[in-house]
């Protein structure tokens, strides 16, 4: 676990709420139901394609685990997923429109799990995403892993 403190955004509002990111293949989907339940938080999928080799992190499967908890935003999706050029998020101002929404200004203000495919955040698109909406928010970013081994 990885932390960075956060504080007033370009908002000028203060949230006690956090940005959580997580890579699937550190974890399963009942760890990551586990997760986003004691964080009380909201699971982004900010994958571009919500769509994976194994049909357990496919769309349909995390909606139907996760609920409500679940909401595709592949507006934070990275362009340059497949070339491993820098990272472009797809629409980086809509998608931080409305992950405003559900940590700040909302009727009901949660926290969120920034969800790609990438093990290490290090190199991940999430931690760009991550940086952009802190910056706007003055939320503090907590880099999760899973039980999962790197690799495995």
């Amino acid at each position: 676990m990885i932390t960075s403190t956060g504080g007033v955004g370009k908002l000028g509002k203060f949230s006690t709420n956090k940005i959580f990111t997580l890579g699937y293949t550190s974890t399963t989907p009942e760890e990551l139901l586990q997760i986003a339940t004691e964080r009380d938080a909201l699971v982004l999928d900010i994958r571009l394609k919500a769509w994976s080799m194994a049909p357990r992190w496919r769309v349909e499967a995390l909606q139907e685990l996760l609920e409500k908890r679940y909401i595709g935003m592949s507006f934070l999706g990275n362009l340059n997923y497949k070339s491993g050029g820098l990272t472009v998020l797809n629409n980086p101002e809509r998608g931080l429109e409305l992950v405003t929404r559900y940590l700040v200004t909302g009727g009901d203000p949660k926290s969120v799990i920034l969800l790609c495919a990438c093990w290490s955040h290090v190199t991940c698109h999430r931690l760009v995403a991550a940086k952009l909406i802190a910056g706007e928010t003055g939320c503090e970013i907590e880099h999760l892993y899973g039980s999962r081994k790197e690799g495995k």
